[in-house]
């Protein structure tokens, strides 16, 4: 079992279960199978794939940035990572637990 610490930047309890993730580094890579997608910060280039997936997952940023204010209002939850994700694989899935982001 493979956990990513951090914390949802939401006031409703988040529940996703087997959500399937891509980490990319620009837009131009996201592949439109994957729900959810992991960036190494919440650049505001990212608020064209908002209608795409259902989570965002970011290791740096702020719950005040752009891309997290109106993740916020399209009810997409953003999770940040306190684990380091260059080593997350590039594809996977995602559960949610209570220690943070169970991936495979």
């Amino acid at each position: 079992m493979n956990i990513l610490a951090g914390s949802f930047v939401t006031k409703k309890p988040v529940k996703i279960s087997n959500v399937s993730f891509q980490r990319i580094d620009s837009p131009l890579e996201y592949n439109k199978k994957a729900q959810a997608i992991v960036l190494k910060s919440l650049s505001s280039k990212y608020v064209l794939l908002l209608g795409s997936v259902e989570l965002i997952v970011a290791r740096y940023g702020s719950p005040l940035s752009h891309l997290a204010i109106v993740a916020r209002e399209h009810g997409i939850p953003v999770f940040i990572t306190t684990s380091e994700i260059d080593s997350l694989p590039t594809t996977g899935k995602f559960n949610v637990t209570e220690e943070g982001l169970e991936y495979a």
